[in-house]
């Protein structure tokens, strides 16, 4: 479940790109519908593109353009926000890590998966 405040942070840093400026005669929704259509495509245990369709009201056709519209402006805005911790970050993980759970040399645990990065020495 994603909070109000987050959702509006991310139309704020969607709305920036390009792709959401119309090129022809008719206007684009707004970006919030477009990522709220994303959302429950994607959000929902991998919605179909006609369950979303029928949820959200509108074509089958549209909902795989506001999916394409939303990746594409998301996949854009990774190197902004996702990068691999410089030297000092890691050292700060690693030393937590060990800590917490007893794992030495280990960089990131995501305990939901059990997936545990090892830096190598």
């Amino acid at each position: 479940r994603m909070s109000r405040p987050s959702f509006n942070w991310v139309v704020a840093q969607l709305s920036q790109n390009p792709i959401f400026q119309s090129r022809g005669s008719k206007p684009q929704r707004p970006v919030d519908i477009q990522l709220a259509t994303f959302l429950i495509r994607y959000g929902t245990q991998g919605s179909d593109v006609t369950g979303t369709s029928m949820k959200v009201g509108i074509g089958y056709g549209t909902v795989l353009l506001y999916c394409y519209r939303v990746t594409r402006a998301l996949r854009e805005l990774r190197d902004r926000f996702v990068n691999f911790p410089n030297e000092e970050d890691q050292q700060a993980s690693m030393e937590y890590i060990e800590r917490r759970n007893g794992f030495k040399n280990c960089i990131h645990y995501g305990e939901w998966v059990g997936l545990a990065l090892l830096k190598t020495l």
